[in-house]
């Protein structure tokens, strides 16, 4: 029942690491992939806004020098969810909810808040 609620959740907080590790909980696979996308999908957000306020600049056009900034985080972050959680992971239901997630995160990112900087990442 808790995997029903995943995809309900898909615009939930981020995991907590330190509070996690304090009250000793276990997450799926595909609750920790959520919060990954979307603590990266935040940080991006964030990022495009300074810069629409403070460099007067569109999202478009702040994406250039964004995609230079955040290359090394994304790849990173690519190649943990790759090595980490999907080849070591043999549960067909949460290789099936990340792939949901990542449809409704793309989503989130390109209807709601009308941003494609994190297109790349999601389309791997």
């Amino acid at each position: 029942m808790k995997r029903k609620e995943i995809i309900k959740e898909i615009g939930s907080d981020s995991i907590s690491p330190y509070v996690s590790q304090k009250k000793n909980l276990t997450f799926y696979y595909e609750e920790i992939f959520k919060s990954l996308n979307k603590f990266l999908m935040d940080l991006v957000t964030s990022e495009v806004i300074f810069f629409l306020d403070f460099f007067d600049m569109n999202p478009s056009s702040s994406s250039v020098y964004l995609n230079g900034i955040f290359k090394s985080t994304i790849n990173t972050m690519y190649e943990n969810v790759k090595n980490y959680l999907i080849k070591k992971c043999t549960d067909f239901f949460a290789l099936s909810l990340m792939i949901i997630i990542n449809i409704e995160q793309t989503k989130l990112m390109g209807d709601s808040r009308k941003l494609s900087v994190l297109d790349y990442y999601f389309d791997q």
